[in-house]
């Protein structure tokens, strides 16, 4: 009994990931179908790269670069109203530094059990795209652990509020179960300006614990920013 290659490869990941069935990925695209995904080429997209329509998603970039917003505000993955998804080993680069973007995004989402882990964050941020994030994430579970975020603020005009990596957790959410998030093992470098965390949650818990923060130019910055309301 003997398998080509490609189709021994495909066998042997199921067999490492537990997953039925696994799916490719190699260009921006929506993704409407359950599955493990891996991404098996660098991608680039002038808007959203990757929008998520179903539950139970896996995306593994293998270490793959997803470019976005290149031209237009977008995201490098967007996150809908969906539950169980791991997003691990992606590169996220933001394309125009003077266009509002984030790596992940999520917007009032309700989602339960979202990890994201082992991705690498480059953002880089001029005055007008000044509330770029590495990850901006509204009303969800989520870990969000052992990734690693790099921002550089290049505009001349000192702005204090922008941030890394941001959690909300809204009080328009009190008619839904209130969430709990972790925050956890992650390594975020400053150029400039800025924090590193912004956590406004004004319901559920976020727990963030052993995390780590770096002003590589000794600029002004904060490494939280919290408000804790209701």
């Amino acid at each position: 009994f003997c398998l080509s290659r490609g189709l021994g490869d495909v066998y042997k990941r199921q067999i490492e990931t537990g997953a039925e069935e696994i799916l490719n990925i190699t260009e921006c695209k929506e993704i409407n179908e359950s599955g493990y995904y891996f991404l098996l080429n660098d991608i680039t997209s002038g808007g959203t790269c990757l929008t998520i329509n179903r539950s139970d998603v896996t995306i593994d970039c293998q270490n793959h670069s997803i470019t976005y917003a290149t031209k237009t505000v977008g995201y490098g993955i967007y996150l809908g109203n969906y539950s169980n998804i791991t997003i691990k080993n992606c590169i996220f680069i933001n394309g125009n530094p003077q266009v509002e973007s984030h790596g992940i995004y999520s917007y009032y989402s309700k989602a339960n059990n979202v990890k994201i882990y082992n991705n690498i964050f480059n953002i880089t941020a001029d005055y007008d795209g000044r509330y770029s994030t590495g990850a901006k994430l509204y009303d969800l579970n989520v870990s969000f652990h052992d990734n690693i975020l790099y921002y550089n603020w290049i505009s001349k005009t000192a702005f204090w509020y922008y941030s890394a990596f941001s959690i909300m957790g809204d009080e328009n959410m009190k008619l839904y179960p209130q969430y709990f998030s972790e925050v956890y093992n992650n390594r975020i470098y400053f150029y400039n300006y800025g924090q590193g965390i912004s956590a406004l949650v004004q319901i559920g818990t976020v727990n963030f614990h052993d995390n780590y923060f770096e002003d590589v130019l000794n600029s002004y910055n904060s490494c939280f920013f919290s408000t804790i309301g209701n």
